[in-house]
């Protein structure tokens, strides 16, 4: 990046900040052999006026699906579990209340955005007979030094958190007492076991930074592997039919039906000039799956470039019906189009 690209990229993000669209953000850029460039802007705490820095702790929500993913495949790298292997009897309450259900879909048929990861979460724990952060920290976080990323963030951290930020009823910036919808909550109970697979995270930029690079080195990072090279290339491979991506929907959208696929855990560019820079835009096989308050990444591992951009806003869907917090991701595409 040019110190003219850079200077663009900071005073455009900044605007919108000035504009009261989002509270403050934090964005890193890496590329092989090019010194990292970092972004940190504006508040993490509106009510304390209290700065983003590159170690600001944001909630990424469904940014935290592909860590799982990650997990779980190590698991299949080591022939603990076979994908078509079915789930047998004695899974806890929870999973055998949930079988109760009458299916979407049957196994495999399409895609549907679901509480699949939560599940394959219980899964990854009972497996190896812990707790999911416990899996998770021995086979991806400590060996890529991901010592700030966290189900429940630690007591002498929680200073460094953004704090739960959103908009009043006049589309003005404002610390939230609880989440929109109660769908998170302002302060996990230190009592709480549930561990949330697919959006419980916590996490920094360089952080997840250290994540996306497994995409762009073949499952290691600095000469620590945690997927073998095949493996990776599977989870980055689009695994929909051409029916399937046709048919997939999210949220009332059908992100799959061109420029991308959907692999194991992340979304897949397939025809980059139909790419939806929201969802990642890149060449043929960049990949990234983004976070609901503003957490967006990707991977590309055609020259190597990895993003990464955190920001905490949450917003109701009936503020979104007026308008109301759509800044958030026209910032996304503002970074993307300058990084």
């Amino acid at each position: 990046m040019t110190t003219e690209s850079a200077s663009a990229l900071e005073t455009t993000l900044h605007e919108h900040v000035t504009r009261g669209e989002l509270a403050g953000l934090g964005a890193l850029v890496w590329r092989p052999r090019q010194s990292i460039r970092t972004i940190a802007i504006r508040r993490r705490d509106v009510d304390r006026d209290l700065p983003v820095t590159r170690d600001t702790i944001f909630r990424i929500a469904s940014a935290t699906k592909p860590i799982t993913t990650v997990a779980a495949l190590t698991l299949l790298d080591e022939a603990r579990f076979g994908l078509d292997d079915p789930i047998t009897p004695g899974a806890p309450e929870w999973i055998a209340k949930l079988a109760t259900l009458p299916l979407v879909d049957q196994p495999g048929a399409a895609f549907h955005h679901s509480i699949s990861t939560d599940l394959l979460g219980f899964l990854l724990a009972r497996i190896e007979g812990s707790t999911l952060e416990a899996v998770l920290g021995q086979r991806v976080l400590e060996p890529l030094g991901m010592h700030d990323t966290h189900f429940a963030v630690p007591h002498d951290k929680r200073h460094r958190r953004a704090a739960l930020t959103g908009f009043d009823g006049a589309g003005h910036l404002t610390t939230l007492a609880v989440a929109p919808g109660g769908h998170a909550l302002p302060e996990r109970p230190d009592s709480m076991t549930f561990e949330s697979a697919g959006q419980g995270l916590w996490t920094t930029a360089d952080d997840y930074l250290a994540f996306a690079r497994l995409f762009v080195g073949r499952g290691a990072v600095d000469g620590v592997r945690i997927l073998r090279s095949d493996t990776c290339a599977l989870m980055m491979s689009n695994q929909l039919t051409p029916r399937q991506r046709t048919d997939a929907r999210m949220l009332g959208q059908a992100p799959f039906v061109k420029g991308h696929g959907y692999g194991m855990g992340v979304a897949v560019v397939m025809e980059p000039d139909h790419a939806d820079v929201l969802r990642y835009r890149g060449g043929v096989g960049t990949i990234g799956w983004p976070g609901a308050y503003g957490t967006w990444w990707q991977a590309d591992p055609n020259d190597g470039s990895v993003l990464t951009y955190l920001s905490h806003n949450m917003v109701a869907l009936s503020q979104l019906a007026e308008g109301i917090g759509l800044a958030t991701w026209s910032a996304i595409a503002t970074f993307h189009a300058l990084a």
